[in-house]
């Protein structure tokens, strides 16, 4: 993932994909993985990365508490 910051929506969406690709039996993985010819260590990697997401969805959760905003529900 880039340095640059995700929308909230990005987020969401970077956040399910990475947590469905790490729910998924070690043959997905390795089939995954082989598609995009990437080494193991970039599903941990990519995890890591996710703490982003949840850093910006955080965020969000929090602005829209304290000003009293709906949740968006997309």
């Amino acid at each position: 993932m880039s340095e640059q910051r995700l929308s909230e929506a990005s987020a969401w969406k970077y956040l399910i994909e990475t947590l469905t690709m790490l729910a998924v039996d070690a043959r997905d993985q390795t089939t995954w993985l082989d598609k995009y010819r990437l080494e193991t260590d970039d599903l941990a990697l990519d995890f890591e990365n996710a703490q982003n997401a949840i850093a910006i969805l955080a965020e969000a959760w929090s602005y829209r508490r304290r000003h009293g905003v709906a949740p968006r529900t997309h």
